[in-house]
């Protein structure tokens, strides 16, 4: 007799009690994600338009004054949002820090080189505030832009990896 009580297993039979599911568990939980899919589109759609309130100030008389400085001048300014917006993503502030790189992305359009080195450095620059805008971007949840950014930077540069 206690041989054939060894050869049964008694546990094998609640192995498998983790792998049953309840459907009202089921239910509840599909419903909990739906809930929680629709909160998050929402957040991102109002995210997209606050973002779009950020970049559009119609003022002339500041793109006039980008367009009058002095190649330099710009180019440090560049420099300057890039360095501004590194460390507002150190801290975790992503809209802040696509701001600033989207301003040295707009201070880049009024770039016009005639040296081949300055050309070289401002790609170079512009390649890294475009990966950079992306990855807030995609810190955000915003993928679509984020992959925009990505594509713009192959454009420049093919095989980055970071693209």
């Amino acid at each position: 007799k206690s041989s054939s009580n060894a050869d049964r297993d008694w546990t094998h039979s609640y192995q498998n009690w983790n792998l049953w599911a309840d459907e009202k568990d089921t239910e509840a939980l599909q419903k909990k994600l739906r809930d929680k899919k629709i909160k998050m589109d929402q957040m991102q759609k109002r995210k997209s338009t606050n973002l779009a309130k950020c970049f559009c100030s119609h003022d002339r008389s500041a793109e006039r004054k980008v367009a009058e400085m002095p190649l330099k001048q710009r180019i440090d300014e560049i420099k300057l949002f890039r360095r501004d917006g590194n460390s507002l993503f150190e801290d975790g502030c992503f809209a802040q820090a696509l701001t600033k790189y989207e301003s040295a992305l707009t201070y880049y359009e009024y770039c016009v080189c005639n040296d081949s080195k300055d050309e070289t450095m401002l790609e170079e620059i512009r390649m890294r505030c475009l990966l950079n805008a992306a990855a807030c971007y995609l810190k955000m949840q915003m993928f679509v832009k984020g992959v925009e950014y990505c594509t713009q930077a192959l454009d420049i540069e093919k095989k980055n990896a970071k693209a």
